[in-house]
């Protein structure tokens, strides 16, 4: 949206500053108008990219103006009247219902402003799998829609199914090359149905995706223990969607990929330990002099400061950092090689090959390998040191960020209306262990009614969560006064 500009059309005051919020962060800008009349002479006097306009206006109805603007267009219907048919409607219409989010939004302008999914700027060619047929497990209607959309046009062909059952259902009637699979869903969630997936020997090695806006460290380890084999965030985003799924599935041309094995379910007795090619403990520990203390301190301080690791390297990358992203990887990878996590140090040392010789071509398969490999060293360090600790008695570990500023941030973005700074407060949230543990319900909760914009619930649930940070964990400052 950089540079676009948008004209929204819509009687209600708060949808409209959201909207406007929401386009200015995504670097476009926003006109706003009342009613239809108001549209039609903001339209004659300048160009707009894309008009957001209201079912019904007060004087006319939101086809009519999109009619007379002639370009790409969303159009925001209430959320009961809400039809079975596509919300992709063409290449210049999109339908969506109230409230329309920001990872809907986004999704929404992905389709309408991109014609087709592009390998890279340099490629102009369309990005098309081999014939594959994929299950999407999603409850959300837009969601599924725009999913559908996006993976539809890569040559894929797509099943739905609204829930974990559902899924189990589809699954025993047809088979799948892969699954996407949403988190928090009604009847059966993500979880239990992945459980349920891989508990059966002929989906042992079924690729499944999950799917979440806002990934706590609990979700994170539970991603994993489920048997789920990669996280992609929401909003879906084109490039990490199209460098997940070369991942699991061959190109147009290309030979099938070997189904890769599911991570390993640590509640098992056979797997108590991980998988040396994940994280090997004596090669880790004999560095450590046999020391477990010192080591056990190293894992916390490794995981804490690198988790987020491929992520770092892609922002890098993508603002043409190559340096700073080779002394990235230069770094992670001495740490990761002395504490044992093998597989996340092949990848590196690889990586940092390539980007000394500036190949970065075709790198993005290799990012995703690393974000994959991260997450399963996180989950091992975190089960290993959380043992370990359970066994000492020793006191959990404190976030260095305070839950109680985090919190009042949050309760000041809802006052002040302002959904992308909750956004941001929320993701802070989903990181601080004193917050999430014991409260991911609460949180999860917590997120749909900022996404539907239910500030007012959402300033009670928030301050809840206070009062029992205030009860169970450390002293906190009173909150900021809104007034």
């Amino acid at each position: 949206m950089e540079g676009r500009s948008v004209l929204i059309a819509d009687a209600h005051e708060n949808t409209c500053e959201v909207l406007r919020e929401h386009i200015a962060c995504l670097g476009g800008r926003a006109t706003v108008v009342s009613n239809g009349a108001g549209a039609l002479e903001k339209l004659s006097l300048g160009n707009f990219d894309l008009l957001i306009t209201a079912e019904k206006l007060s004087d006319m109805s939101g086809r009519d103006l999109q009619e007379k603007f002639n370009g790409r267009t969303i159009i925001m219907i209430p959320q009961e009247t809400i039809r079975d048919t596509s919300i992709f409607t063409n290449k210049s219409q999109m339908i969506i219902t109230r409230p329309v989010g920001y990872a809907s939004l986004v999704q929404v302008l992905q389709l309408l402003f991109n014609d087709g999914i592009e390998d890279n700027k340099e490629n102009k060619e369309k990005v098309r799998f081999a014939p594959a047929q994929i299950l999407l497990v999603e409850d959300n209607v837009v969601n599924q829609q725009v999913a559908q959309a996006l993976l539809e046009e890569t040559g894929l062909s797509v099943w739905l199914a609204a829930n974990g059952r559902e899924a189990l259902r589809i699954l025993a009637e047809k088979e799948f090359d892969l699954v996407f699979m949403d988190i928090q869903m009604p009847v059966l969630d993500g979880f239990e149905a992945t459980r349920q997936i891989r508990s059966r020997p002929k989906w042992k090695k079924l690729p499944i995706i999950a799917m979440t806006a806002y990934a706590t460290n609990e979700d994170r380890t539970e991603i994993i223990s489920a048997g789920m084999n990669a996280h992609l965030a929401k909003p879906i985003e084109l490039n990490k969607l199209i460098e997940t799924l070369k991942n699991w599935l061959p190109l147009e041309g290309e030979k099938k990929k070997e189904k890769p094995e599911t991570p390993p379910n640590p509640e098992t007795p056979e797997e108590r330990t991980p998988p040396p090619s994940i994280l090997n403990i004596q090669e880790g520990l004999t560095r450590f002099a046999n020391k477990e203390e010192l080591f056990h301190k190293a894992l916390l301080t490794v995981k804490d400061s690198y988790a987020d690791y491929a992520n770092q390297l892609t922002e890098l990358l993508a603002g043409d950092r190559l340096e700073d992203a080779r002394i990235l990887i230069h770094t992670v990878r001495g740490v990761m090689g002395n504490i044992g996590a093998k597989k996340v140090f092949s990848i590196s040392t690889e990586l940092e090959e390539r980007i000394t010789k500036g190949e970065t071509h075709d790198i993005d398969g290799m990012i995703s390998e690393l974000a994959a490999a991260t997450e399963q060293f996180v989950f091992w360090a975190e089960k290993i040191v959380k043992t370990k600790t359970k066994e000492t008695e020793l006191p959990p570990k404190l976030s260095f960020e305070s839950p109680a500023a985090v919190i009042d941030e949050l309760l000041e973005a809802l006052h002040r209306h302002r959904p992308l700074d909750c956004n941001k407060a929320m993701d802070r949230l989903a990181d601080i262990k004193e917050i999430t543990t014991g409260n991911s319900k609460l949180i999860k909760e917590l997120s749909l009614l900022i996404d539907n914009y239910e500030f007012d619930k959402a300033i009670e649930m928030a301050v809840e969560l206070r009062k029992k940070m205030e009860h169970t964990g450390p002293t906190v400052n009173r909150p900021k006064s809104t007034a």
